[in-house]
């Protein structure tokens, strides 16, 4: 980024007054500072509260942090602060694609909505949010800072009518897309076709807001994980497809936890190079995220959402495999597979899920290991067994993989007598 780019971004940073804090106790004097110290511990409970996948909480929390200016201010400017000088500098970067009339969805307090009308002051920049108090503390902050192009209304994007030159979301799909429980231990283009469910009403809902050759500009919270493959796809089936040398992944604190979010300009167009293999460029962006050079080599371990990846990638033939439950229904909570390789037939691959953070796929370039693999797969299975879970045989019909039969006694542990078992 030029010098006098970053200049504006330091600028209209200082020009509002906020700072990083690095815990919601170093924000407690600010808050204090400003006569919030009674919102400010309320607001602590709930964001904690939010933290333990409390769910319902979102009305309450911007109602008391938005309560008056200084507050919100200080406190959102405090949370929010590294994310917002990233966001603000890719969005200079890719400032080409924001046409003459811009839809921000979700706008809060305003920060974002200033930051687009000082910066585009000739273009007309609408500002929606749900909330009547955000909607109040956005218009204070555009009229202190004298910014006359941006207007701001109380409305639930789901019912918004009209069409853009430009949709701007800023971190607004998972507060519009409903939970859903998705089995964790699903493949991963599985997963992601569930995610994408449930996030095409919401991506339909962007989608018809933008003008035949316009731009949907998404900045949103989530890794490089299925879930940003299933917005990927929704965005895609709604003909919008991602220009490709916008896309950023942004790392920052929020305080003192980590916050990845995933941004990008999407068009219907074809004037940029844009994705269209999505499980390519999903497939490049994994690997680059868990530095894996090669995919088909000898790359031993493959961890999280990347062993998904590469099961996906390198899988030939399903050997044998297990799947553990809780009770004799719901969801998965372990399971365990051999495959062979087809990148390397000497070589066989073990995963292994153990719930959602335990994902790894492992590759053996013996062919002496896919006995000892194989006989791994079982000891896990047994021990589950023994530790009171129900275990089940993982068959393949037609390179579909489902639960078999149920496993009543220990499974025998040599793999030369695996027929007998």
């Amino acid at each position: 980024m030029k010098s006098n780019e970053l200049e504006f971004v330091d600028s209209f940073i200082s020009e509002i007054g906020i700072y990083p804090a690095d815990s919601l106790e170093a924000l407690y004097p600010r808050c204090e500072a400003v006569g919030g110290a009674s919102n400010y511990l309320q607001v602590k409970k709930i964001i904690e509260a939010r933290h333990e996948n409390a769910e319902g909480l979102d009305k309450t929390l911007y109602n008391k942090k938005n309560a008056n200016y200084d507050f919100a201010v200080t406190f959102t400017g405090g949370y929010d602060y590294n994310y917002l000088s990233r966001l603000f500098q890719w969005i200079q970067n890719n400032e080409q694609y924001f046409g003459d009339t811009i839809l921000e969805v979700g706008c809060d307090i305003g920060l974002v909505s200033c930051f687009l009308g000082r910066l585009f002051p000739d273009k007309q920049i609408t500002s929606v949010d749900k909330y009547d108090k955000s909607i109040k503390v956005a218009q204070t902050m555009a009229d202190k800072m004298g910014i006359r192009n941006v207007s701001f209304r109380r409305a639930d994007v789901l019912k918004l009518t009209g069409r853009y030159d430009t949709v701007f979301s800023s971190r607004t799909m998972h507060e519009n897309v409903k939970n859903g429980s998705l089995d964790m231990s699903y493949s991963l283009i599985e997963l992601s076709r569930g995610h994408k469910q449930l996030i095409k009403p919401y991506s339909d809902v962007l989608a018809k807001l933008v003008s035949d050759d316009g731009y949907l500009i998404s900045a949103e919270r989530c890794n490089i994980d299925p879930m940003f493959y299933g917005w990927l796809l929704a965005l895609q089936e709604n003909g919008y497809n991602l220009i490709e040398e916008t896309y950023s992944q942004f790392k920052v604190k929020e305080l003192n936890k980590d916050a990845i979010f995933q941004a990008g300009v999407f068009c219907k167009s074809s004037e940029s190079p844009m994705v269209d293999d999505i499980s390519t460029f999903f497939t490049r962006l994994s690997c680059d995220e868990a530095g894996i050079d090669d995919l088909m080599g000898n790359w031993g371990r493959a961890p999280g959402w990347t062993s998904l990846v590469a099961l996906d990638v390198c899988v030939d033939q399903f050997v044998e495999g297990y799947m553990t439950l809780r009770g004799y229904s719901g969801n998965p909570v372990c399971r365990y597979a051999v495959y062979t390789n087809k990148y390397d037939k000497d070589s066989s691959l073990v995963y292994q899920y153990v719930g959602p953070t335990g994902l790894r796929l492992t590759s053996n370039t013996f062919a002496a290991y896919k006995d000892a693999n194989i006989s791994s797969i079982r000891q896990s299975a047994n021990k589950d067994m023994k530790n009171g879970f129900t275990v089940y045989r993982i068959v393949s019909e037609n390179g579909v993989e489902k639960r078999g039969d149920q496993i009543k006694k220990p499974i025998l542990d040599n793999p030369l007598l695996r027929r007998d078992c």
